[in-house]
Formats: structure tokens, C-alpha cells, sequence
């Protein structure tokens, strides 16, 4: 990755890329790209949308293409891909991934993209990052930004915002 990339970031926002991806490529998204991430359903609005963390199309038509028509199989996959433990940020919350979010970008927003790292739970639970999906982080929506990004952030870079249950984000059985 390019110095001059991270050079324009907070350091905090610097040091949540670098924890997240193992090598990040400097990258531009472009209006009207879809992008989607995993969720879930005690969140409210910011916690679904205010995530510099997403999958881009082709990451996640991938991810979809792994899955039966079965749920939990695409939440564990999810979970694997996105390198999301069962319980996160050390307060005791269960994360359900019963949630898909889904946006298009109405606004050209500079992200980083590569191959997530692994990561481990405030319980000491390890989940193995996998070599091909990319992780893709938007420095916008980082919560380590001063001022911290929130709803009207979001809005802001976004031209669709849609939540499903994962269900009905599982491809048709042929």
C-alpha cells in the first residue's frame, strides 16, 4: 500500500484498515457501485449502515454462490468471510448475521481493499480470515474518524439503503 494513501487518514483510522486487512490496495468506488454487508437484527439504523466495512458485488455473488438455500449455512459462511466473531466489541453482544445490507453508493468514496486478518473475540474465540474474499474498508464511514460518521454520513454516501432478513438474501433453488 502506498504511504500517500494513508497519509491523508487519522492514525486511529490507519490503525483500523491495517487491523482489518492484511494487504491494502488503494482503491476508488464509484457512483451507483452495490455494495453489502452482514448484520444483525438488534441493531438499529447507524449499526446497520455506519460500517466502514463491506463486500463488494462480486464478493458477495461469491459468498452466495457457496450456499444452499439454508440460512445458517450462509450466516456461518458470512461469519468466516467477513472475519466477524460470535461476540464482538468486549460488551457481551451475540452477533446474529440474520441481517444482509445492502447499498448503492451515489457518490465516488475512496476505499481500501485486500484480503482480510484474522481476528479474535473479546472471549478469545479466532476466526480464520479466508484467502479469497476481499474485505473492502471506506476510511468515510471508520468510527475512529473525528467527527465519528453516523446516520446522515451515511445518507450522504448512499443513494439505496435496504435491510433483509438473510433468508430472503439466499438465491433461488434451481
Amino acid at each position: 500500500m502506498s504511504i500517500s494513501a494513508l497519509s491523508g487518514l487519522l492514525p486511529a483510522v490507519q490503525r483500523d484498515l491495517l487491523g482489518g486487512i492484511d494487504v491494502a490496495v488503494a482503491s476508488t468506488f464509484g457512483a451507483g457501485m452495490r455494495l453489502y454487508r452482514f448484520s444483525s437484527s438488534h441493531l438499529f439504523d447507524e449499526g446497520f449502515y455506519v460500517s466502514p466495512w463491506w463486500f463488494k458485488q462480486s464478493d458477495f455473488d461469491g459468498l452466495m454462490g457457496t450456499v444452499r438455500r439454508d440460512p445458517e449455512i450462509l450466516a456461518r459462511r458470512a461469519r468466516a468471510a467477513a472475519t466477524i466473531p460470535m461476540l464482538w466489541s468486549g460488551n457481551g453482544n451475540v452477533n446474529l448475521l440474520d441481517r444482509v445490507v445492502q447499498v448503492t453508493l451515489k457518490v465516488t468514496v475512496q476505499a481500501f481493499r485486500g484480503p482480510g486478518k484474522d481476528q479474535e473475540s473479546s472471549g478469545g474465540q479466532i476466526v480464520r480470515a479466508p484467502r479469497d474474499v476481499m474485505q473492502n474498508f471506506l476510511p468515510a464511514l471508520s468510527w475512529k474518524n473525528d467527527p465519528k460518521p453516523n446516520l446522515v454520513t451515511a445518507r450522504g454516501l448512499f443513494a439505496e439503503m435496504t435491510v433483509v432478513p438473510i433468508d430472503s438474501a439466499l438465491p433461488a433453488v434451481q
